[in-house]
């Protein structure tokens, strides 16, 4: 290839079958004179491979060899394909969600690898694509070392995102080396998590002990980058650790609550996951700060010597709280003592027969949310249409409405909707409840054959109703609205694609059916 760069014209005799393969084993591009020859001698051995069946085998070879030199893919720059990349690995986070196959993305990436020369450099020199390492399980042997030990040397100093998974039963065939040697050598690179998540038991009984061996030898145990961190783990001796261990720590989710154990001061996110919590009526001592709050299990206070009345708990900068408690009792707790002045986002699911409405308005009203309150959401709380409707009219600034009940016992009715329609020739602001909404969620059973009832409320909130019928009604016009229908009947008995298309001229609209005798079967429109 001596004269490569005084070459005029194509030469197409001078691409062997061994210099293809060679090159395609590199990144080596070829420029345009090159992939002109490359093309003649593409159509070269097509006309041989028809004219001439007996020489199939080796120019049929040839000839795929040269097509996927000539591919657009290898083209792409090696940025443009570590984006592709993750990608990949984000369509796998998103479908293997079960523990057991949470070692699947790594398996996605070691395929990639094997494409060709370019893709496997490309796959193993991007860290971002190794900083993501999880497990089915700590105990799993030697595998799973092997698999830690090259996702922390292929990520080089990108920051870890560690889940572990103890999913797995506990028996005879427990690896506890195995279990150890992986802690070791995640513990050793400590100053690059970023995001940890534990799931399940043992787990931090092995973390444990590593980190009281690190502060008898006086090193320092120290998480500079940590900011958030999961654990559901039922190990109840746990490290105690300081704001100075964990100087970034903002969001944590935890199954027991223990005052003294981390730095919930500086938390701006918690989560108390599926337990018992009995907080300490001091509570906003640790919670002061916090932006986000989500309870899940039972609710109550700890008793105080002044008596067991629980006192009010007072915090200023709580945007979103998430409540899901299964006892009356539990959730009349955070309703009467609350007071959340800077609350925009409230969810609940509280699957109570007896809801309570009077301590639910109380909070509303103590919290002033009665102007703040941007977005509701109401699962199997059953409430009453008349307790919907009061509390919709106590928050006018709304603008996300979620309603969803299981399908047998939805509580919205022909009365809910009817009052919530807007009438033509509505003037007055004060005449429409929640005016300002722009996206709605009902479920509701339909065991008739007759129309949606929420059909004629959705449709009078539409912008070319509004704009013809209300032109001077201060009221934005609804912007996605989704419904959650259980029908006892074939499924578009009584709804028909013109009333859905003809509403989705002017919001994002969304039906999901659910026949009553078939509960796991769905049919968006």
């Amino acid at each position: 290839m001596a004269n490569d760069s005084t070459r005029k014209q194509p030469d197409y005799q001078r691409w062997s079958n061994d210099m293809i393969r060679t090159k395609l084993r590199s990144h080596y591009l070829p420029d345009e004179l090159e992939r002109k020859e490359l093309a003649g001698k593409v159509e070269e051995l097509e006309r041989t491979l028809f004219l001439e069946s007996s020489k199939g085998n080796s120019d049929e070879q040839s000839t795929l060899h040269l097509r996927a030199f000539l591919a657009p893919i290898r083209r792409l720059p090696a940025e443009t394909l570590a984006e592709i990349y993750h990608f990949v690995l984000a369509f796998a986070h998103e479908w293997f969600l079960r523990p057991s196959e949470q070692l699947n993305p790594t398996r996605a990436l070691i395929k990639l690898s094997h494409v060709c020369f370019f893709w496997r450099e490309t796959c193993l020199s991007t860290s971002t694509l190794w900083s993501d390492i999880r497990m089915p399980s700590l105990f799993c042997g030697v595998g799973s070392v092997r698999l830690v030990e090259m996702h922390l040397s292929r990520s080089r100093s990108a920051a870890l995102d560690i889940q572990i998974h103890n999913s797995a039963p506990f028996g005879r065939d427990l690896n506890l080396d195995g279990a150890r040697t992986i802690s070791k050598n995640l513990i050793s690179h400590r100053e690059r998590w970023k995001r940890l998540w534990v799931i399940g038991d043992r787990t931090l009984a092995e973390f444990n002990s590593i980190f009281q061996q690190i502060v008898n030898s006086s090193e320092t145990l120290r998480f500079p980058h940590l900011e958030l961190l999961q654990l559901e783990d039922t190990e109840d001796e746990i490290h105690v650790f300081s704001a100075a261990e964990f100087p970034r720590l903002r969001k944590m989710a935890i199954s027991t609550f223990t005052p003294g154990l981390f730095p919930f001061q500086q938390l701006t996110s918690l989560s108390l996951l599926h337990s018992l919590h009995r907080l300490p009526q001091t509570v906003e001592k640790y919670f002061g700060n916090l932006e986000e709050l989500q309870i899940t299990g039972q609710f109550s206070y700890l008793p105080v010597e002044t008596g067991d009345l629980p006192v009010p708990v007072v915090l200023p900068k709580l945007k979103s709280l998430g409540l899901e408690l299964y006892e009356k009792s539990s959730m009349i707790l955070p309703f009467s003592t609350f007071n959340l002045p800077a609350l925009l986002s409230l969810e609940i699911c509280a699957p109570l027969y007896d809801w309570p409405q009077v301590e639910f308005i109380s909070m509303l009203i103590r919290s002033q949310l009665t102007s703040s309150l941007r977005t509701l959401s109401l699962r199997w709380t059953r409430m009453k249409d008349e307790q919907l409707l009061e509390t919709l009219r106590l928050t006018p600034n709304l603008e996300d409405l979620k309603v969803v009940d299981d399908r047998l016992n939805s509580t919205l009715s022909l009365s809910f909707f009817q009052t919530m329609t807007i009438r033509p020739g509505d003037t007055e602001e004060g005449n429409v409840i929640v005016p300002k909404l722009q996206s709605i969620t009902f479920s509701m059973a339909l065991p008739d054959r007759g129309r949606f009832v929420g059909y004629e409320m959705v449709a009078s909130r539409a912008s070319e109703f509004l704009q013809v019928h209300c032109p001077t009604l201060n009221c934005r016009p609804l912007e996605s609205v989704t419904l959650i229908l259980s029908i006892g009947y074939p499924p578009f008995a009584s709804l028909t694609r013109a009333d859905i298309q003809s509403l989705r001229e002017s919001m994002d609209v969304k039906v999901i059916v659910y026949p009553a005798n078939e509960p796991h079967n769905q049919e968006i429109l």
